[in-house]
């Protein structure tokens, strides 16, 4: 039986390579193989990727709403907002292996159109809380509700990608994201204009109306997310070039196959020391992204004393930079083949932009450059970690659970993140900015580790041993 053959439940009949080359079908022509790659990307990425943005908008506007009264109403004192939002971490990251292995079982246009209409539906609940408690409350109902939305859609992402396509696609999802950061402030001030009168003005209107428009899009896209590249329900591709596809994924994997999950796996898979650095070097990137989020706006405010229309408004040219730094990046990483370069390099621009945000007496100028070296770079690492994690797993079962605690990590970075810049240490969150400085040097480190480590296992590879148990397999940097 042929490779193409053994790509199950594809629509073609007899398309055996003989057959295809006989068609004039050129299995070589990598012109043939862009032009699939682009469709996919036009029919794959846009609505996974716009749910994500407001996915990342809807767990990160609390930022955006306490400097616009939040804080003052529910009276969010000592360390009772750093406690609303740890709590969303806790539950976030508890349901992310369970989720990326149901949505093997699902199908994920199912999966993540009901994830999206649920959490939009807390986020427009938490535009009524009346006291810190409930806000405490709703933040870890949210955590459960959003936290498989992103594992999954690494999950499939990495699914229908070739090594050669992934750290762009990663890129490409997460930059909507950070587009949407970038205008998530702005369109909070709007929001915020509202009058109260209508019972969502002010803060409560940044929640109410961005769950609504959650949940409607959630809705919209349902209709629009594709499955798993092995199922026979992707009518947007050719058969020929479904069968074109399946056998470059089939030559580059031991296997496309979805197959089955057990609890032994899932043991065995977390045993793996890589999927640790993995989660770790993930965890080092969501530390300082999600403080960012969080903390920047009130960063703005108290200590380069910005007024709140400029605090609001000044937080989307940072974040418009990281955007086109992580697509760019991402893209370059995929031409020269190495992840942990730019990764390395990403970092060490973070380090200085740290350095210039640190100091106390320096001109806002200058350290409102350093969070533009700060956010770029942070945030233009992220989708080059996940991409480097996906590109060294290899089964789909494997790569279910290595995104997950890939994302897992994150979710502890987040709690680290909204714990280590805490309120008392304002204006100048020094604790923070140290644990980010930490954070970027473990990040080039273990980059060094792992380029030393694959190194030697690729050399051991060329002398016929079996990496990952998959022949021919060789790990990436």
């Amino acid at each position: 039986m042929s490779d193409i053959d053994k790509a199950h439940d594809v629509r073609i009949e007899n398309a055996d390579l003989s057959k295809a080359e006989a068609a004039g079908y050129d299995l070589e022509d990598d012109s043939r193989d862009r032009a699939i790659a682009r469709k996919v990307d036009f029919r794959l990425l846009p609505p996974i990727a716009a749910l994500y943005a407001f996915s990342l908008i809807d767990r990160t506007n609390m930022g955006n709403a306490v400097i616009e009264g939040m804080a003052k109403d529910l009276k969010l004192i000592g360390n009772r907002y750093n406690i609303a939002l740890l709590l969303f971490f806790i539950t976030y990251a508890a349901v992310e292996i369970p989720c990326t292995l149901l949505i093997r079982r699902v199908r994920p246009r199912n999966f993540i159109g009901v994830i999206g209409v649920l959490w939009g539906s807390v986020l427009i609940g938490q535009a009524f809380v009346k006291d810190w408690r409930a806000l405490a409350a709703t933040r870890f109902v949210l955590g459960a509700m959003e936290g498989g939305y992103f594992p999954c859609c690494v999950f499939i992402v990495s699914a229908w990608s070739l090594r050669k396509d992934t750290g762009r696609r990663m890129a490409i999802l997460y930059a909507f994201g950070v587009g949407a950061s970038g205008v998530s402030s702005i369109l909070a001030y709007g929001l915020a204009r509202i009058p109260k009168s209508t019972g969502v003005g002010s803060w409560r209107g940044i929640f109410f109306f961005q769950g609504l428009i959650t949940v409607v899009l959630a809705i919209i896209l349902y209709f629009f997310i594709v499955d798993f590249p092995t199922a026979n329900r992707n009518r947007f591709l050719s058969e020929r070039d479904h069968a074109r596809l399946l056998y470059a994924l089939e030559k580059e994997r031991a296997s496309i196959e979805v197959d089955p999950v057990t609890p032994a796996k899932v043991g065995k898979y977390m045993l793996e020391w890589k999927n640790y650095v993995f989660a770790l070097m993930f965890m080092c990137c969501t530390v300082t992204s999600y403080a960012l989020s969080y903390f920047l706006p009130t960063l703005l405010r108290s200590k380069l004393k910005f007024s709140l229309v400029q605090a609001q408004c000044l937080v989307t040219p940072p974040y418009i930079f990281a955007l086109i730094l992580a697509i760019v990046t991402g893209h370059l990483s995929d031409k020269v083949k190495s992840r942990m370069l730019f990764i390395c390099i990403n970092s060490s621009l973070a380090l200085i932009g740290l350095g210039l945000i640190y100091p106390v007496h320096i001109k806002p100028a200058v350290s409102y450059f350093g969070v533009f070296l700060l956010a770029g770079a942070t945030n233009a690492s992220i989708p080059l970690v996940l991409a480097l994690g996906a590109d060294n797993t290899t089964k789909n079962s494997r790569k279910a659970v290595q995104s997950a605690m890939s994302i897992m990590g994150g979710a502890v970075g987040g709690v680290f993140g909204s714990l280590v810049f805490y309120t008392k240490s304002a204006p100048n969150y020094h604790p923070g900015l140290e644990a980010s400085m930490a954070c970027n040097a473990f990040l080039i480190c273990s980059s060094a580790f792992l380029t030393f480590v694959f190194k030697r296992r690729n050399a051991r590879q060329a002398q016929g041993e079996v990496l990952e148990g998959q022949p021919g397999f060789r790990y990436s940097f």
